[in-house]
């Protein structure tokens, strides 16, 4: 009566979403018997807890908050009392942020016979959620019962020791080439057999994949498997669905899993490969695929003029006065929490080392701006301060930086600028915005502005100036209050004054 025999697992799961599977997808039984697990891991995992059925079902549910890379272990017994030992490899994927995220390095399985090399590729399961292209490998820890080297083509190379036979295992290092180089590590476990008479089984090596919400993921399964007595082609075939969405799986191993619209989390599928030998072998792998958030923030780079700050300039090339930075009356703080005006994302305060920078890009003043619901455009998604340039260009609190807001996804957004004594203005229609800085330029009259109807004329958000158009300078009935729109707004006397035929405006 042989031993089971239990292999290792991976599993892929965004940032505070439980990972499900079984684990008993890729053991085995020599003798044809059922296998049952012990409930209780052999080895926990750290950064979360794992539940465990007789029948080989798992979930793992990490510690919220955790990324990174987790493990647990388990025990198997077929019906002769026998057992085997394996573990399951989880990475929490960081839910996705503006900067360079880790790739994710999975672990591999494969077999080769006493004194028999073996090539594994090593990154044909591993991806990077930012798209971006993984290097080649490095050996972090070499095996204990052979040597490993890696190749050209970033696959690596094991050699078992001449008569050794059992389990072996590397690790590996795989590094992105984003800003900053993100790197991870996994490892490739090999088992070493006495060598088998006849026809061999093909070796179906676990995948994992992750996809934003809402975007199918095309690959192949079949890149990390293998046949060692080159009975090829493999076939391919798909033996259970996820439990959430849809996947295609080819002949070739080319599969198009499509999840179901808003699904963020942690699916699964099995698949069995055969060879084409006699008699036909096969083996069967799991593909784990991480349906990750949209991550949070859009980033703008906006400008503007200030009526105010332009007064007394008349040349169509001149900037914006900065007389508040250079007398010292611009507070480190945003004005604008003190005024009833709340932030969703904070704004930090500045630095006097940005209030000293002089020419075109020194600070006139703080600004608030206004992220307004596409629908309701009354309606406030998400508001910050930031800081207005002579030039026009709004920064953040570096001086330099773009605009970013952290409560929203991408999507589409009015969005309203204020100053404490100008009247706002607001984009005319929703503008598309993403992590990748957008561009809202309101100093050209080019730009359309929403605009509210008064004495049943189309007015102007803005005012004419020599360098395009600014905002209004407020405060107009002199009550220390700013007023678009409502009781008692500066709007309306500013029109009624326009609309008088004997006046006479010079812009």
């Amino acid at each position: 009566m042989n031993r089971p025999l239990a292999t290792n697992d991976v599993a892929v799961t965004p940032q505070d979403k439980p990972a499900t599977g079984n684990v008993l997808t890729n053991d085995t039984d020599p003798n044809g018997g059922l296998l049952t697990v012990t409930t209780t891991p052999t080895t926990p995992p750290t950064k979360g807890t794992v539940t465990l059925t007789p029948t080989g079902v798992y979930v793992y549910t990490p510690t919220p908050g955790a990324t990174g890379k987790d493990k647990f272990c388990y025990e198997v017994t077929n019906t002769a009392g026998l057992k085997d030992t394996a573990c399951v490899s989880v990475d929490i994927v960081p839910n996705p942020t503006a900067l360079n995220d880790n790739p994710i390095a999975v672990d591999d399985n494969t077999q080769t016979e006493k004194a028999t090399p073996v090539v594994v590729n090593v990154k044909a399961n591993d991806t990077d959620p930012d798209g971006n292209v993984l290097g080649t490998p490095t050996i972090l820890t070499n095996p204990t019962n052979g040597t490993a080297t890696v190749n050209s083509d970033g696959t690596l190379t094991y050699t078992p020791n001449g008569t050794f036979v059992g389990k072996d295992s590397v690790q590996y290092k795989v590094c992105d080439n984003g800003t900053p180089s993100k790197c991870d590590s996994a490892y490739v476990v090999i088992e070493v057999t006495e060598p088998v008479v006849g026809n061999k089984e093909p070796v179906a090596i676990d995948d994992a994949a992750s996809t934003p919400i809402n975007t199918p993921v095309s690959a192949t399964v079949a890149a990390n498997d293998s046949d060692p007595d080159n009975n090829t082609p493999l076939a391919f075939t798909k033996l259970t669905d996820p439990l959430s969405g849809t996947v295609v799986i080819n002949n070739d191993g080319t599969y198009t899993y499509t999840p179901v619209t808003g699904f963020t989390g942690n699916v699964s599928f099995t698949y069995k490969v055969c060879d084409a030998g006699s008699p036909v072998k096969c083996d069967t792998a799991t593909v784990s695929i991480a349906v990750l958030p949209l991550p949070l923030g859009v980033a703008m780079l906006p400008k503007v003029y200030l009526q105010g700050a332009l007064f007394g300039v008349n040349n169509l090339n001149m900037l914006m006065r900065d007389d508040l930075r250079s007398k010292g009356l611009i507070p480190l703080n945003s004005p604008y929490p003190g005024m009833a005006l709340a932030e969703a994302t904070a704004t930090p305060p500045t630095t006097q080392a940005v209030l000293n920078v002089t020419g075109a890009n020194a600070i006139v003043d703080w600004v608030y701006l206004e992220l307004r619901d596409p629908i309701t455009n009354t309606t406030v998604r998400d508001s910050r301060s930031a800081l207005v340039q002579r030039d026009g260009d709004i920064v953040d609190i570096d001086g330099v930086s773009p605009i970013v807001f952290n409560n929203v996804v991408a999507g589409n957004f009015y969005l309203v600028i204020k100053h404490r004594n100008h009247l706002g203005v607001m984009t005319a229609t929703p503008v598309s915005m993403s992590l990748v800085p957008t561009t809202i330029d309101f100093r050209f009259p080019t730009t359309s502005t929403f605009n509210l109807d008064v004495f049943n004329i189309t007015n102007s958000s803005q005012v004419l100036v020599h360098q395009g158009v600014a905002m209004w300078a407020g405060n107009v009935l002199f009550d220390n209050k700013v007023i678009y729109q409502g009781n008692s707004n500066d709007l309306n006397p500013i029109y009624q004054a326009i609309n008088i035929p004997a006046n006479v405006i010079n812009s």
